[in-house]
C-alpha cells in the first residue's frame, strides 16, 4: 500500500501518488488518464516508476534507508563502491573529520551517518568513532 512507505512519497508528486493509489484500488488506467488529461500509457509510466522506487527502498540496506540523499551519493563517491552500506568497519575506517573534508558533506548530511550508525548498534554513544 502507498501509505506504508514514507521514501517512496517524498520522491514522487502528490499528482502520481494520487495515480498510483488509484490503481492499486482497482481503477484502469484509460479511466485515470482520462481523468488527469495525460496518456493511459503515461499512467502505467508512472505506476511502473512507483513499483521501482518502491522495491528499492524495501530491498535497500538499512543503513541506506537512513542517510539523506547526499550522505548516500557522498558515500558511494568516497568508497566507490555501492555495498558500502553494509560494511560499518569500512565506514569506520575514516573518522567524522574526514568525511566533512568531502564536497558535499556538511552537517546534515553527517548527522544522519551518526544517527544511522548509532541506530543500528553499529556504534555506541560514547565510542571514540564519533569524538571530532
Amino acid at each position: 500500500m502507498i501509505d506504508d512507505t514514507r521514501q517512496v512519497a517524498m520522491k514522487m508528486s502528490n499528482r502520481d501518488l494520487e495515480i498510483c493509489k488509484l490503481i492499486e484500488q482497482g481503477f484502469k488506467g484509460t479511466e485515470l488518464a482520462a481523468k488527469y488529461d495525460i496518456s493511459r500509457s503515461r499512467v502505467y509510466q508512472i505506476y511502473k516508476t512507483y513499483l521501482a522506487k518502491k522495491h528499492e527502498e524495501e530491498t535497500a540496506p538499512p543503513l541506506k534507508k537512513l542517510l539523506t540523499v547526499r550522505m548516500r551519493n557522498a558515500m558511494v563517491i568516497i568508497f566507490k563502491d555501492d555495498s558500502i552500506y553494509t560494511d560499518p568497519a569500512r565506514i569506520m575506517s575514516l573518522t567524522l573529520r574526514d568525511y566533512c573534508r568531502y564536497q558535499n558533506v556538511g552537517k546534515y548530511a553527517l548527522e544522519s551517518l551518526v544517527k544511522g550508525m548509532i541506530a543500528l548498534g553499529y556504534v555506541k554513544k560514547k565510542d571514540k568513532w564519533l569524538k571530532w
